[in-house]
């Protein structure tokens, strides 16, 4: 990923999502995609030492050996044959889907195209009309074709010779598209089926990356699509939007580059649910759009992180966006993390909905309007005031002022830039976050200096509601603050000795802990391990609430001056039952629900669960195999899973 702390226009440098990209902005085509897919697969290689076949059953395979556009000869025999051909078998892409259409099984269709059919290295099936619609679990792996490498497709389905038809429309569960070029068709794929993955693919782009243009959307999800994984594809040259969602459940977009969509680069609407675009060190990239890079209306539970919107992948500015993100009629959990956008004409994040939304270490710059505009959400934080800034060595002291709507802990967030924007001032580099109270008007830390000249802007942040102000105004960093200047050292902070405690679970904790710091810097506090129903202050340093269960726990505290120095300090913590345990603090987990399993070419397999889990967060998984019905099995691979954001393990 971007180094977000010390990023500049002048010098990007990315290893994200896809880099070296096939497709350029308008008017030059460059070749070359990297990236990798996040779809975890296993290998059913051994259990309890004892070798295994690649698969546990035979699959159907179909091999696609033809470019020519012609059914099958006998639809249900379980033989891909046109019948063309006396004695020889040939089998073409709409023979192998009408085979696997009829097969209730799992299917897999790999190429092996003689290369005589190939130009250049290239093979092309023109359609002449729309292919059947996948309706059964089938994997599509044009990666299996000879010759290829990679990421590039080798083979390309062009629908040229079609009036109105859509590339593949997947209707049925447990299906996978991966590794084709697909161009000139209304739209590139279209999916109202569960367990979908489009992965690997040039959608609107031939293998060159020269425009292939799709007349609507290169991907739609519909109602009835969940659990859909869309990853390290190339989506370019729509006339409408890249990607629609549109009553989708459960969807994760990661590693895919954007180009020249006509509109919005991903477009949410129609009550989709639990949509994450990017995750951590997988965002995708977009630009050279016209409208809005991702427009969030009518849905719930959206996370957008880790993204560059308005950059190619070498860093280059490509102005076209209106908007980078917005937000309208949507509730829920609504974040916006660690995006880097540029080159939006007006507001680059709009957050105009009726619940909160969540806006955190973006870096925004390079842009021609305001930055956050919060303005009709029903609750509002005003942003801070910043006042002024000085500098003693590396340890800086800012004055604000805070208008906000009840006493407790806020997040302030602050940010420099070399320029300012025409309203609000531009978040060009992260600094960092520090948490204030209410009342607080000084803070005083050690950070990197901001370079003399630059300007200085933050965002306050209530970290209980999900809610984030706009940027406050901006001050300059003064010249007195002289980057070059020989730091004084600094002593890290001392915590006194905590003895270990015991309480009974009806207790009322109010434990302070206290530490000294040899500079007298602010200090910061932490603790792991805590016993259920305890909490640290980060200001004061005070665990206070009632244990909720009995039992031993091993505490860590941590002390942090911000300045390059902590301190930790543990004990033990003995919480003694007091009646019944309080079982409502921590409800059983339910068990997974393995809803599908699709198995590749490659012996590999995708398994999709379903969790039903209590709170958003991180899970751990484990896969187990057994040769009978019973459930029970040797344990495989121990797997991390989240409450939304992967759709399918394997």
């Amino acid at each position: 990923m971007v180094d977000k702390d010390e990023v500049s226009p002048e010098s990007f440098i990315f290893t994200n999502a896809a880099q070296n990209s096939a497709v350029a902005p308008r008017g030059e085509r460059r070749k070359g995609l990297t990236g990798r897919t996040i779809v975890m697969l296993f290998g059913l290689l051994a259990v309890a030492g004892a070798a295994l076949a690649p698969m546990l059953f035979a699959l159907p395979t179909a091999t696609v050996n033809s470019t020519r556009d012609l059914p099958d000869g006998n639809v249900g025999d379980g033989i891909c044959d046109t019948g063309a051909i006396s004695g020889q078998t040939e089998c073409t892409l709409r023979a192998a889907i009408q085979e696997a259409n009829f097969d209730p099984t799992a299917t897999i269709i790999d190429f092996d195209i003689p290369m005589a059919d190939s130009t250049a290295g290239i093979w092309t099936i023109s359609v002449a009309g729309e292919l059947p619609a996948i309706t059964s679990p089938t994997t599509i792996d044009a990666t299996t074709q000879t010759g290829w490498v990679g990421p590039e497709p080798v083979v390309v389905l062009d629908g040229a010779g079609t009036s109105f038809a859509s590339g593949f429309v997947v209707t049925g569960p447990d299906s996978e598209i991966r590794g084709l070029s697909i161009v000139n068709f209304q739209d590139g794929i279209q999916t109202t089926a569960a367990n979908t993955a489009i992965a690997q693919n040039f959608i609107g782009a031939f293998p060159d990356g020269s425009s292939g243009g799709i007349d609507h959307v290169t991907i739609t999800a519909e109602s009835g699509a969940t659990n859909l994984l869309i990853d390290n594809n190339v989506l370019a040259n729509s006339d409408l939007d890249a990607v629609r969602l549109l009553g989708a459940h459960t969807a994760v977009l990661t590693n895919n580059e954007i180009v020249d969509p006509g509109q919005d680069g991903i477009e949410v609407d129609n009550g989709s649910t639990n949509i994450t675009i990017g995750t951590p060190g997988n965002g995708n990239i977009l630009y050279g759009g016209d409208l809005v890079g991702a427009r969030i209306r009518d849905a719930t539970n959206v996370i957008i992180q880790d993204n560059i919107i308005g950059r190619d992948p070498a860093g280059n500015l490509v102005s076209g966006w209106n908007e980078g993100i917005t937000f309208r009629s949507s509730s829920g959990d609504l974040q916006v993390l660690r995006n880097i956008i540029s080159g939006t004409q007006f507001d680059t994040i709009e957050a105009r909905t009726s619940d909160n939304v969540l806006i955190s270490e973006n870096l925004i710059f390079d842009i021609n309007n305001r930055a956050i505009d919060t303005s009709p959400q029903q609750l509002e934080l005003e942003p801070p005031t910043l006042q002024s800034f000085t500098c003693n060595g590396n340890v800086v002291t800012l004055d604000f002022g805070l208008n906000v709507p009840a006493a407790g802990l806020y997040d302030l967030e602050l940010f420099h830039s070399t320029g300012t924007a025409q309203f609000s001032g531009e978040a060009e580099n992260y600094i960092d976050t520090f948490p204030v109270q209410d009342f607080d008007s000084t803070l005083t830390a050690g950070i990197a200096i901001p370079p003399a000249g630059s300007y200085l802007t933050a965002t306050i942040t209530d970290p209980a509601l999900g809610l984030t102000s706009e940027l406050s105004n901006t001050i300059m960093v003064p010249p007195s603050c002289n980057t070059t200047t020989t730091m004084p050292s600094n002593s890290p902070p001392t915590i006194a000795f905590v003895p270990n405690q015991t309480n009974l679970t009806s207790d009322l904790v109010n434990l302070a802990l206290m530490a000294t710091d040899p500079e007298g810097d602010q200090l910061w506090w932490s603790a792991s391990d805590l016993p259920m129903g305890l909490s640290i202050d980060p200001m004061t340093g005070v665990i206070s609430g009632s244990p909720t269960m009995g039992g031993v726990t091993f505490v860590m505290v941590t002390v942090d001056d911000h300045n390059g120095g902590t301190a930790s300090r543990s004990f033990a913590w003995n919480t003694i039952q007091f009646g019944p345990p309080n079982t409502t603090a921590a409800p059983p987990l339910n068990p997974p629900v393995v809803t599908g399993i699709t198995c590749l070419a490659s012996g590999e397999a995708r398994v999709f669960v379903d969790l039903d889990v209590p709170a958003a967060g991180r899970y751990d998984s484990e896969v187990f195999l057994s040769d009978d019905a019973t459930g029970a099995g040797d344990r495989h691979r121990g797997l991390t899973a989240f409450d939304t954001t992967q759709p399918g393990l394997s």
